[in-house]
């Protein structure tokens, strides 16, 4: 829809996203920065993707080398690095109450991972060619994968 018929109808976002899922910014103003505030050597081949998590105090990205790292976006620093894959990390996606990280590979297979023990919580091995895409629902904690 479009122009004057996409005005006339109303959206009402409560019935798509449930209010514990909402998160008050402490970011009210974001200002396009002029320059680089952290030059991150994040991966020994290239970075391939990277989320930020709702708050936006963390950044995840992975990488050629297999494997995905945690980052504090406040210092630049490392947090923590994630392994479980032997290829390429093709995306990374972070649950909306920041509880649950997934990861998916050139492997064929999608993994997730419990943030508080930062240990492995399922491991999904049902595609038959590479997973280009994961991402958590909005109003459940389910995690759709895309081939």
């Amino acid at each position: 829809m479009f122009g004057a018929e996409a005005q006339k109808q109303q959206i009402n976002l409560d019935q798509f996203i449930k209010g514990e899922y909402l998160v008050a910014s402490p970011f009210t103003d974001i200002k396009v920065p002029s320059k680089v505030e952290f030059k991150i050597p994040a991966h020994k081949q290239e970075a391939t993707c990277l989320c930020f998590n709702t708050v936006g105090d963390a950044v995840v990205t992975g990488g050629a080398d297999s494997l995905i790292k945690i980052w504090s976006s406040n210092n630049g620093k490392e947090v923590t690095t994630l392994r479980g894959f032997t290829r390429a990390i093709t995306d990374v996606s972070m649950s909306l109450d920041n509880d649950l990280l997934a990861g998916a590979s050139t492997e064929h297979k999608a993994i997730i991972w419990k943030l508080k023990t930062m240990r492995t919580q399922h491991t999904f091995s049902g595609h038959k060619e590479t997973i280009n895409a994961c991402k958590f629902s909005f109003v459940t904690k389910s995690l759709l994968t895309g081939s």
